[in-house]
């Protein structure tokens, strides 16, 4: 299985949406705990803040592919603003 966390941010009529570009999807280790794989996340999206406009949430999916693959779990959704 793969892990990744996926980046939201508001499209042009303010609903949360998926954040285009290839910084949009961070791929994680699956091998560390949940706890872990947020922060981590986290970090990124920090790490993130002057390339990328503002990331407003993530999820942490887990899935076989990291192509739409019917429908990969959602192990953690969290909101948060940098």
């Amino acid at each position: 299985m793969k892990y990744y966390a996926q980046f939201y941010k508001r499209n042009a009529v303010g609903v949360l949406d998926i954040a285009p570009g290839s910084d949009s999807v961070f791929i994680l280790d699956g091998r560390t705990t949940r706890t872990h794989m947020v922060d981590t996340a986290r970090r990124r999206a920090y790490q993130l803040r002057f390339v990328q406009p503002r990331y407003e949430a993530f999820k942490i999916m887990c899935s076989g592919r990291f192509e739409n693959d019917g429908d990969p779990k959602h192990l953690h959704s969290i909101l948060f603003n940098l």
